[in-house]
């Protein structure tokens, strides 16, 4: 069972607004789908959408609600044994990519490890935002908490945690060790960038050490096919994961021009 709780002394005289609550339930619905897919095909997370059974099997219900404090507790609607062993697989997942936020030092976990948990919790970077957004004394809410029945960790976001996850909004994060491919179309000296062309004729921004820079620059005759060994970087709070910038650390011409 999850758990939300809204935490400000005006909601001893009056409910949360709709609009609030239902910003942040449906933020949270989207953080438990993303685990979900981020536990069984990590690639799904490229366009996270579901299938009308999932979209069953992983939704949750008010189970009850304490008015004084706004505390809302939280079920999936489908109660047969083989939702609820799934829960169980997702619960804890969830909880713990929600917490990464409260503790903190966000950017330098997602930039050092390259794993399903980082790509998750790097894709989940739009919900948690919206649901630290209403945090707002003018809405009557000071202090956002979400806590897992199964787990001994509660995340408590206040104002301070809503400013610093704000100042992620145009900072990225990076995805697993892969190659790409194509020919350099553009360079950028001052920033050692090379957009390249895929097979496909997409347009990817490739980040490069000076070595590799100066050699593509000045080495390579004419315009060869190029593989560059290095891993994506996503925008947190842009939920696709089609790949348009890459860290490259290895460089090799796979095909003469």
């Amino acid at each position: 069972m999850f758990y939300i709780k809204f935490i400000s002394p005006e909601l001893k005289r009056h409910g949360i607004d709709i609009y609030s609550l239902g910003s942040v339930l449906i933020s949270f619905q989207r953080i438990v789908n993303k685990a979900y897919l981020s536990q069984t095909n990590i690639e799904r997370l490229k366009n996270p959408r579901l299938s009308l059974e999932e979209r069953r099997k992983l939704s949750l219900e008010i189970k009850y609600r304490k008015k004084e404090s706004d505390f809302f507790a939280l079920t999936p609607i489908l109660t047969d044994p083989n939702n609820i062993e799934l829960f169980k697989k997702i619960g804890e997942y969830v909880i713990s990519g929600i917490i990464s936020y409260y503790v903190g030092d966000i950017l330098s976990k997602l930039r050092n490890v390259s794993n399903q948990d980082s790509i998750f919790i790097g894709n989940i970077y739009i919900n948690i935002h919206n649901i630290v957004a209403k945090i707002n004394p003018n809405l009557g809410i000071d202090e956002i908490e979400i806590r897992y029945s199964e787990a001994k960790q509660t995340a408590k976001f206040t104002e301070r945690h809503k400013k610093e996850i704000e100042k992620l909004k145009n900072e990225y994060y990076l995805g697993g060790f892969t190659t790409i491919q194509g020919r350099v179309y553009r360079m950028y000296p001052n920033k050692n960038i090379v957009t390249i062309k895929d097979d496909i004729d997409s347009k990817i921004n490739i980040y490069l050490s000076d070595i590799d820079f100066d050699f593509i620059r000045y080495s390579i005759k004419g315009n060869p096919k190029i593989k560059f060994y290095g891993r994506p970087r996503y925008k947190l709070g842009v939920e696709t994961m089609k790949v348009t910038e890459f860290e490259a650390v290895s460089i090799e011409v796979v095909e003469s021009d």
